[in-house]
Parts: C-alpha cells; structure tokens; sequence
C-alpha cells in the first residue's frame, strides 16, 4: 500500500513534458472583416436609401426604407452576401428610425460606401487602405487568429 501512495504521489509531481505542454485555450471566436460604425444619434429621414459599397472590385447593393419595418422584419436588402447594415429603432417612434453599423464580412483593401437618400448623396466616405488587426482573443499560441479593421462611417478625416 505504501508503494502505491508513492507511486501515486510521484505521478502527480513528474507529469509527462507533454501533458505539460497541452494548453487549455478558451473557445472564444472571431468577428473578421471591416466594421464602418455608424453615428446612432444622427437623425435619418424618412424616405428611400440606397448603400452602394464597392469592395476592391466587387460591388454590393443594399437598398430599402424609413420608417422600418415592424420587427422581425428586415427592411433593408443588398444584392449580394457579405456585408451586413444595422437597422436600429423598429420599437420605437418612426421618427427615432435609423440605420447604424456596417459590417463586411470580409477583407478587401479597398471600401468605397456611398448611401444616397431619395437620389440625393448624404455620404460618400473612401477607405484606400484599410488597416487590419490582428488579435487572438484565446491567448498565444491557440486559435482562431482575428483579422479585422473598425472605422467611423461619418468621420471627416480621409483614410
């Protein structure tokens, strides 16, 4: 019996290098592209929008209209998948309807937006080289490596 205690007692003390080695890592994932973060106070009128994006050489439509749809329901549609707008406010007021951030899902060196209201340009904003992050939200050494650039969508300065 008293060997065995020993043995025990050793085991837990002079763990194998490779059981050392292996590294717990936490299972927390990525959010990859480019976030264009919208201004959630600016007052957006009623009417028709369109968001034209161009994505190095591919071009994304999204189109619809304020006030918003009940919720639930998406009232804005893009041509293509891929990129992602937040459509803020459906609970409230029609005249506290917007719309707030965009997201591209994925990593062109390049973004040009330009959201037009009624056929009339409210912003046109030109990215010419994005500057991706990258982050390893689990620690060094374990997956997934992020890659991922944020921007303000309203901002005055010129990228």
């Amino acid at each position: 019996m008293r060997g065995g205690l020993l043995f025990f007692a050793a085991s837990v003390f002079f763990i194998s290098p490779a059981a050392q080695a292996a590294k717990a890592c936490t299972q927390i994932g990525c959010i990859d592209g480019v976030m264009l973060r919208g201004d959630y106070d600016r007052e957006w009128k009623n009417g028709n929008y369109r968001f034209e994006l161009v994505l190095d050489n591919r071009r994304v439509t999204c189109t619809g209209e304020l006030p918003l749809k009940p919720c639930g329901e998406q009232s804005l549609h893009c041509d293509k998948d891929g990129v992602m707008i937040t459509e803020s406010g459906c609970a409230l007021p029609k005249s506290a309807h917007g719309f707030g951030d965009i997201h591209i899902q994925d990593d062109p060196r390049k973004v040009m937006v330009r959201i037009t209201h009624n056929n009339k340009p409210i912003l046109t904003r030109t990215i010419v080289r994005v500057d991706y992050q990258e982050s390893r939200p689990n620690g060094d050494g374990c997956g997934p490596v992020c890659r991922s650039a944020s921007y303000d969508l309203f901002s005055a300065a010129g990228e």
